[in-house]
């Protein structure tokens, strides 16, 4: 999915599912959804989408919403190509991984 995008790889212990993360530079809960990941040892991919050119940027969209039927609300999971989370809570991504227990954000 998304082929022609150049994804940044985190590295983590946890691989359990494929999960891309797009994100913007400059958002607050995109930083807070990349140190979740990052501490829950996730394993990731991301793009910022503010950082692509711009008609890479709207290929991207268009095909986001052909596959997925709705626009995107960043930060932005798809977890194996098929379930997307989109905002950032600490409870939703807790779910997301089926993590139990964690310290806050």
């Amino acid at each position: 999915m998304f082929e022609y995008i150049k994804f940044d790889q985190e590295k983590g212990d946890n691989k359990e599912k494929d999960v891309v993360l797009l994100a913007l530079s400059t958002c607050g809960f995109c930083k807070r959804a990349i140190a979740f990941l990052k501490k829950n040892r996730i394993a990731f991919r991301r793009v910022y989408i503010d950082k692509l050119d711009p008609e890479i940027k709207q290929q991207l969209k268009d095909d986001f919403q052909k596959k997925f039927h709705f626009k995107m609300i960043y930060p932005l999971l798809i977890l194996d190509e098929k379930e997307t989370v989109t905002g950032f809570t600490t409870e939703k991504y807790k779910n997301s991984f089926g993590i139990t227990d964690t310290e806050e954000e």
